[in-house]
């Protein structure tokens, strides 16, 4: 299973998301979007996944959501 969490570090949904997934035991990339991405990369997986916020969580090249959207899931 390839997990990646986009995120931001000051985000409290984002360390959420990966103190959930690090208590499942479960591997993840972290991306940092604004240290990882350039502005044109940033905007683009804005475009890609139709989402403004993070986290973006991505589960085998398929949108998850959010942080809410991944709680619900049964991993």
């Amino acid at each position: 299973m390839k997990i990646v969490v986009y995120g931001k570090d000051n985000c409290p949904y984002c360390v959420a998301a990966k103190e959930w997934l690090n208590a499942r035991c479960l591997a993840f990339n972290y991306v940092d979007v604004l240290k990882d991405l350039n502005p044109g990369e940033l905007a683009s997986l804005k475009t890609q996944y139709k989402m403004n916020t993070v986290p973006i969580v991505v589960i085998n090249d398929e949108l998850i959501g959010g942080y809410s959207n991944l709680q619900r899931l049964e991993l």
